[in-house]
């Protein structure tokens, strides 16, 4: 990595400073309150990286959360702040994050807007994760929604294993489901419909 960029681990004051680019960056289905995030936070199991400039500028973050029982990562948001889009640093952060979290992690998981054909940036997000040699998971798999399951690609990059158990896939989403979206209700009945669906 370049020398005058760090990584760190971020805090809650941190998160409050990286909200509104957080906010503005996605969706309203896809990201969660501030609240929300902070509560996340506090349990020890979801991170939030911070990629600075050696003057602490800072260039983007990212939210990631460490199933331990699983020993996989899943990469819940990751952003490149906008004036320094389209210079290779998402790559880097991304590889970087791997680094940083550590190699005991057998893979980092990543969920990916299915492209519409009108937005080119959902195109553009698909490219950079295929960029970075990652693989599809052969499943349906949906977001969960207040308003029911958002069907999404689910991705991975093998860090340790080239090839995932099925046993680990199940348990890897079933606690994402149940840790970042604890505050959907029908989870359960999307979780079943995309766990039926897994090749």
């Amino acid at each position: 990595m370049d020398k005058t960029l760090t990584i760190t681990k971020g805090n809650v004051n941190d998160l409050e400073d990286v909200y509104l680019s957080f906010y503005n960056h996605f969706p309203e289905n896809e990201r969660k309150s501030l609240n929300h995030l902070r509560q996340l936070m506090v349990t020890g199991h979801y991170n939030l990286l911070l990629l600075n400039k050696n003057d602490n500028k800072r260039i983007g973050y990212a939210f990631i959360y460490v199933s331990e029982t699983q020993k996989t990562l899943w990469l819940d948001y990751i952003v490149i702040e906008t004036p320094y889009q389209g210079k290779g640093l998402g790559s880097v952060f991304f590889n970087e994050i791997i680094r940083f979290l550590g190699k005991q992690y057998i893979a980092i998981f990543m969920e990916v807007e299915i492209p519409n054909g009108k937005d080119k940036e959902q195109e553009r997000r698909l490219k950079y994760y295929k960029r970075l040699e990652t693989s599809f998971v052969d499943i349906e798999y949906k977001l969960p929604t207040l308003d029911g399951g958002f069907p999404m690609y689910l991705l991975y990059k093998p860090i340790k294993l080239d090839k995932l158990t099925r046993n680990c896939i199940i348990q890897t989403i079933k606690e994402v489901y149940e840790f970042i979206h604890w505050d959907i209700q029908n989870k359960e009945d999307t979780y079943n419909e995309v766990i039926s669906t897994l090749k």
